[in-house]
């Protein structure tokens, strides 16, 4: 399994596996996806169970998607060609239909893989790495804790935040990054 790293400001290498993807819709599920099928523990936090049900399907449109163009990959094997689906393969030069089908494996894990959380305590609690993707709307705001208010988020002077709505922080001391999320 693949573990991401990054650097913080100290230049320390920080690794992480968990990663939390706010929002289900059409970016957010491809997001959410590419994610697990690389290997990480992809949770999806959403606002209520209609939006579960309506995330998925999209999951499921990505994971034939996925399936379909590694099967036809096959195809591409040694042609030589620079058009494969580079997001889906790492290594085309030394690909087989073996791997191919390992591939596609892999691309069934990432789906069954996937939990959907409707508490957001609960989902960014032992996260490392939260992706923020909702439709915004600056009516209401609901914090990295679960908790609904009106105004800009984080008390904390420890946070940096990014953007004018404060949408993205990262923790000083600890290097995790912190999400608002817009609520409709």
């Amino acid at each position: 399994m693949t573990v991401g790293q990054f650097y913080n400001k100290e230049d320390k290498i920080m690794a992480f596996k968990k990663v939390v993807v706010v929002g289900g819709g059409v970016l957010g599920s491809q997001i959410a996806y590419q994610v697990a099928y690389k290997g990480f523990d992809v949770t999806v936090w959403l606002r209520s169970e209609g939006s579960i049900e309506r995330a998925k399907p999209k999951f499921a449109r990505w994971h034939e998607t996925y399936l379909k163009d590694l099967e036809a990959t096959k195809a591409l094997i040694g042609t030589g060609t620079k058009l494969y689906p580079r997001g889906l393969v790492d290594d085309f030069e030394n690909l087989t239909v073996e791997k191919v089908e390992e591939l596609k494996a892999q691309a069934d894990q990432a789906f069954e893989s996937l939990i959907y959380e409707l508490d957001m305590a609960k989902a960014m609690a032992d996260a490392d790495l939260v992706i923020e993707s909702l439709s915004e709307s600056k009516d209401c705001i609901l914090s990295a804790d679960g908790t609904a208010s009106s105004g800009k988020d984080s008390d904390c002077d420890e946070f940096i935040n990014y953007g004018t709505e404060c949408i993205c922080s990262v923790h000083r001391k600890t290097g995790k990054i912190s999400c608002t999320a817009f609520c409709k």
